[in-house]
């Protein structure tokens, strides 16, 4: 039986951070956890909620744009898409509700020592999908091997590695064989040694709210050996075709580019009463994002991701066969990251006072969201500095004009911008517009997808792009942010970009790593 037809998740709120703040001001920072986000005043569409119905029997279609294409190693997963269906299959620690407050998932408890740099992580009883039971031999074999060395260039390393005790900060990377302090105490409770004090509700957010578990007994050799970790986390093993998790579905099938089908897994704690109110869960991939309201209409979809268009919006407000629910948090940051390699720091300041970011919002997406341009941290949030976001015409000429001075830039040469859609090519075309005005010229390329600039920008930096305009789900966390700031990476004062690194940023990653660094010891004497 269908669900009434419900579309969550309306990305209606979208905050215009054009580009990324190095923000070495953040000493001063209040370390007290985030308030409720602020919930915008302008709602899309008042309808009464839509009960909701439960049917143990049922499955529910969710519309997706945008397909794993059968990713689903959650460690690999970096896609909010791939996210979401992964968060599925795969058991977390806690879970961040969306109120912002933390709650238990599969830790049923845990207890910081006294000197803030020990953790002790007692575990719910659970399952995975195979039915054998859950342990903290599986956590601890799981961090320890995400931690390897040889994967050094994972993308979960900078997440949850530099933090551990016996893990270089700096890479993430194991300092010697087996090196990161993760200890077994009995099959419920396992400890987490890290090599600093850290801010206890920032950590929650950053760690213990990211970490998964592998099911160590499928990845043991007949001998009792375990399976390199390369081997486990890279190769492509049958297992990750079809895997088997202890989160609240298991997988059933997939076709890839269609369809991924999950079944409520009936093991699941608080199955019977808050668990999954449905038998199967079916991710419907949609190519087009202009087709997810038709679908739901039609009955084909009962809910999406990441929702219609602001322009379908308009179009669907005041229909009763859809509910449009306005998101009361950032849900979509609008960001151009740099290959700072190619795109001097000048060059990067020009372009941010140029770009007019309010005339985005206001013809975009009808004047909602909150203009960000000065830091990677969400600007409900108390770390936000609010410094950079205006539009400087005077300021952006003498910056542009500095780059031709000292020849790091001729006014010949156009900065390559990409984008993956419709919706990213308009806003980029008004940066083409605002930057004409200080003589800077601008080139904006479609690409196919967001896919293929990640795999160009992100995953191959020697044929990477200059820069790129699209949008991602902003972090809400500075220590989560300061994860980022790894040698690969460019940032000075108001930019950020994840390849290439010019001498000139040197100093700034250094400042900023500084100022994280400080806020996080601060922020921590102050949890109690």
């Amino acid at each position: 039986m269908k669900q009434r037809r419900i579309l969550s998740l309306l990305l209606v709120c979208a905050l215009m951070a054009a580009l990324f703040s190095g923000c070495a001001k953040k000493e001063n920072a209040d370390p007290s956890p985030p308030p409720d986000a602020t919930t915008p005043d302008t709602i899309v569409q008042t309808v009464e909620p839509v009960t909701r119905v439960v049917d143990k029997d049922g499955t529910i279609v969710f519309g997706m744009n945008g397909s794993p294409n059968g990713q689903y190693n959650f460690y690999r997963a970096t896609t909010t898409r791939l996210m979401i269906t992964n968060d599925a299959i795969w058991d977390k620690l806690i879970f961040i509700n969306g109120k912002g407050e933390i709650e238990p998932r599969a830790a049923e408890s845990w207890e910081w020592s006294e000197d803030g740099k020990a953790l002790t992580i007692r575990l719910r009883e659970s399952w995975f999908h195979d039915g054998t039971p859950v342990t903290a031999a599986d956590w601890v074999w799981t961090i320890k091997a995400v931690c390897n060395a040889e994967l050094h260039d994972l993308d979960v390393t900078t997440k949850i590695c530099p933090y551990l005790e016996g893990v270089d900060p700096d890479t993430g990377d194991e300092l010697s064989e087996d090196s990161a302090n993760v200890e077994y105490v009995d099959d419920h409770t396992f400890i987490i040694h890290l090599n600093d004090v850290y801010n206890k509700w920032s950590f929650s957010m950053s760690v213990l709210s990211y970490l998964t578990v592998f099911p160590k007994h499928y990845f043991t050799n007949p001998d009792g050996t375990m399976m390199d970790d390369v081997t486990v986390l890279y190769d492509g093993l049958d297992f990750w075709k079809a895997p088997v998790g202890s989160g609240p579905c298991k997988f059933v099938e997939d076709s890839l580019d269609s369809y991924t089908k999950l079944e409520a897994f009936d093991k699941y704690y608080g199955y019977g009463a808050e668990g999954p109110q449905f038998k199967y869960i079916m991710f419907q991939y949609i190519s087009d994002q202009n087709q997810i309201g038709s679908k739901i209409i039609a009955g084909d979809l009962d809910v999406a991701y990441p929702g219609v268009s602001f322009e379908d919006a308009q179009f669907y407000a005041g229909n009763t066969q859809i509910n449009m629910v306005e998101s009361a948090t950032v849900i979509q940051q609008i960001d151009i990251n740099f290959d700072c390699s190619q795109v001097p720091k000048n060059v990067r300041l020009a372009m941010n006072y140029a770009i007019d970011k309010q005339f985005i919002l206001d013809n975009l997406y009808g004047g909602r969201g909150i203009i960000g341009g000065a830091s990677l941290v969400m600007p409900t949030y108390p770390y936000y500095t609010g410094e950079g976001t205006r539009r400087d015409i005077e300021l952006a000429r003498q910056y542009f004009q500095t780059a031709l001075d000292n020849g790091s830039w001729s006014a010949e040469r156009a900065v390559q911008l990409n984008v993956p859609e419709d919706t990213y090519e308009a806003a980029a075309n008004i940066v083409k517009a605002n930057c004409a005005e200080i003589g800077l010229k601008v080139d904006v390329v479609r690409r196919d997808s967001i896919p293929t600039i990640q795999q160009n920008m992100f995953w191959a930096p020697t044929e990477g792009y200059e820069a790129v305009l699209w949008s991602f789900a902003p972090t809400i966390d500075p220590a989560k942010v300061g994860m980022y700031l790894i040698k690969s990476l460019c940032v000075d004062q108001k930019f950020f970009a994840r390849w290439g690194m010019r001498e000139e940023d040197l100093e700034d990653v250094t400042n900023y790593t500084t100022a994280i660094q400080a806020w996080a010891r601060a922020a921590s004497s102050a949890d109690e």
